[in-house]
C-alpha cells in the first residue's frame, strides 16, 4: 500500500474511539445501581514500566470499605454489553 492511498483511505479509528466511549459509558452506568458500596469510575494510566509507559483500561471498581479494586477492558459494543448485563442482573435477581 502506498503513501497516497494511506492517506486518502477512510479514518475508522474516530468512530471506533466514538463507539467504545459510549460502552464505557453505558456499562458503567448499568453496573452502577446494582453495585452500592462500589465506586465505578475511568481509572487513571496504569504505569507497568519504569519509563513511565503503561495501559489505560476503560473501567475500575473499587470496593468503599476496603479499597479493593478490579479493573475492566471490555470488547463488546455498547448495545451487546448493556443486553448481557441486564441479562446476567435480571437472571441473578429472580426469585
Amino acid at each position: 500500500m502506498g503513501a497516497r492511498h494511506l492517506s486518502e483511505r477512510e479514518n475508522w479509528q474516530h468512530g471506533a474511539n466514538l463507539n467504545g466511549k459510549a460502552a464505557e459509558k453505558e456499562l458503567a452506568k448499568t453496573l452502577a445501581p446494582h453495585m452500592p458500596g462500589y465506586n465505578i469510575s475511568v481509572p487513571p494510566k496504569l504505569q507497568v514500566y519504569s519509563n513511565g509507559r503503561g495501559v489505560i483500561l476503560d473501567l475500575m471498581i473499587e470496593n468503599i470499605s476496603n479499597g479493593r479494586r478490579i479493573y475492566i477492558e471490555r470488547r463488546r459494543t455498547a448495545t451487546t454489553e448493556a443486553t448481557l448485563m441486564r441479562e446476567f442482573i435480571s437472571s441473578n435477581h429472580q426469585g
